[in-house]
């Protein structure tokens, strides 16, 4: 059992001090796309080394449509195919020569993340290793103890996944009666008929728990935090949807009723309909919010801080018909606001929490993460088309409570976005705001050269935010084809993948030169 950090982590985010955002798929030094082994410990090694006090990660959930960890099947269970194949050798429930044979590129990297190989090989290695471990390893101390702390998600979970795959990973709500209702009895009869299944997928979960802690234990002893991130919503393809549908709006047949999405703005004449199941609130509240209690206890146990995707949704949401093509035609709701952080205050304890507060906030948005202590977030790429909103995420005026980044995993890279924006400022017949935010960068940069990153990172890193992150793609200084995600295109994203090359001995030496300059190193 880890001990508590959370101690630590409060202390922590009471001073100064900066951390990287990679998320574990896009470690280097693992077959095919990044894992929890010896890529991850190595990444806090030279975390230490640069003098971070931080880790941020995107969700570690089993990753949903197109890869994206912000659809995931569960929002308790972790994704097996972050598990390390190489633990399953020292374990002898693999042999090494089956791991060669099996992975040949186990030992290699990838310019990016091949996620096909990476789930097809994975997935072979863990059920081999399944076989072999099944004789000894309920007997372990340490499994018992993990299936009876999580079983208020774990077995759901394990059937969902189990009945997914018997049924061609079909929309659940299509599945037979009394499976998508969850009738006692049959619910009963198919377990008996999946024990070999059930037992596979808890196998997977252990796994994933064990060398999960074997993490956190190393980032403790290198004083680095784990910043996690929870989305507000929930796929509707997903074991929470199908196991508490009464938490969530759906039709008589399951379906949902509205989905989630965001109105048009400037940026998006549709809007952005994002499809996922919305809840139903009042029903929530009702018993005290217990399964947003559960969700929080749950990522609590995992990370020393949270990121609050999407923190608008708390106070309001936009809810969209579910027949809609487009979020044009929405409305606003209220969402549970103060009551629901109530709460969870009032049962898992107070925790100083990231709020992502990005888009368009109204007052009561600020008030509400004010009256929780949580931070907010400001993003350099946001800072400069002469709004009186982007003055808000000038460097130079951030709120010591507040977490900077250049840019977020939704973001252009730096280099990207100011080559971008270069191109667009000095066209002849460029946009007239184009060349606006262009002269306003080059006015707070100087000269847009090959050092301008690291002239924007020491601008970040003096600036009054408690808290700086910074993309792994911008410290090195990546092109715009390392971006990890483009909110709004289907296909493509989530693949950056970085180079071992990228993790040298003189990057974390500046790097820990500049935090140290500016005092980003807290005290123990």
């Amino acid at each position: 059992m880890i001990p508590d950090h959370t101690e630590w982590a409060e202390k922590c985010m009471g001073q100064k001090s900066y951390g990287v955002l990679l998320h574990i798929t896009s470690v280097p030094g693992s077959a095919y796309s990044g894992d929890l082994g010896p890529c991850s410990i190595n990444f806090l090694k030279w975390l230490a080394a640069a003098k971070a006090s931080w880790w941020q990660v995107l969700p570690i959930h089993p990753a949903g449509e197109g890869y994206s960890p912000y659809s995931a099947s569960s929002s308790f269970a972790g994704d097996p195919m972050l598990i390390d194949l190489g633990m399953l050798a020292k374990l002898d429930w693999i042999k090494p020569r089956e791991l060669k044979v099996n992975a040949t590129e186990y030992y290699g990297e990838g310019p990016t993340a091949t996620f096909e190989k990476s789930h097809s090989m994975r997935q072979k290695v863990l059920e081999m290793a399944f076989q072999r471990a099944k004789p000894t390893y309920k007997d372990l101390p340490e499994y018992q103890a993990f299936v009876e702390k999580e079983a208020y998600w774990l077995d759901d979970y394990c059937l969902f996944t189990a009945l997914s795959k018997m049924l061609g990973h079909s929309q659940w709500n299509t599945w037979p009666k009394g499976l998508r209702s969850r009738d006692p009895e049959e619910i009963k009869k198919i377990r008996s008929l999946l024990q070999e299944d059930l037992a596979f997928t808890e196998f997977c979960q252990f796994l994933f728990q064990k060398q999960w802690d074997i993490l956190r234990e190393k980032a403790r002893e290198l004083k680095i935090g784990l910043i996690g991130d929870l989305p507000i919503f929930i796929s509707h393809k997903s074991a929470d949807v199908w196991a508490h549908p009464e938490a969530f709006l759906l039709n008589a047949d399951k379906a949902p009723k509205f989905v989630a999405g965001c109105p048009p703005d400037a940026f998006n004449k549709d809007g952005q309909l994002w499809g996922n199941a919305l809840y139903d609130w009042p029903r929530l509240k009702e018993d005290r919010y217990k399964w947003w209690i559960q969700r929080f206890k749950r990522i609590y146990s995992l990370f020393d801080t949270v990121r609050l995707d999407h923190f608008i949704g708390f106070h309001r949401y936009w809810e969209v018909e579910a027949q809609e093509q487009t979020a044009r035609h929405g409305t606003w709701r209220p969402g549970p606001g103060a009551d629901l952080f109530n709460e969870v205050e009032k049962q898992l304890g107070k925790r100083t929490l990231i709020a992502e507060d990005l888009g368009s906030v109204v007052k009561e948005v600020r008030d509400l993460r004010d009256q929780f202590g949580f931070y907010g977030m400001k993003v350099f790429q946001f800072a400069f088309d002469g709004s009186a909103e982007a003055s808000n995420h000038l460097p130079h005026l951030a709120n010591p409570k507040s977490v900077i980044f250049t840019g977020t995993h939704d973001n252009e890279t730096l280099s990207g976005w100011i080559t971008d924006l270069k191109e667009r400022g000095t066209r002849k017949m460029g946009a007239r705001s184009d060349k606006i935010e262009m002269q306003n960068l080059i006015h707070y940069v100087g000269q847009i050269n090959r050092s301008v990153n690291e002239t924007v990172i020491r601008q970040l890193m003096a600036c009054p935010a408690h808290m700086v992150i910074l993309p792994l793609q911008d410290i090195v200084g990546n092109s715009k084809t390392f971006r990890m995600n483009t909110p709004g295109v289907a296909e493509g994203n989530w693949r950056y993948r970085a180079r071992s090359t990228d993790l040298n001995p003189a990057r974390s030496q500046w790097l820990a030169k500049v935090a140290e300059l500016y005092h980003r190193v807290p005290s123990s």
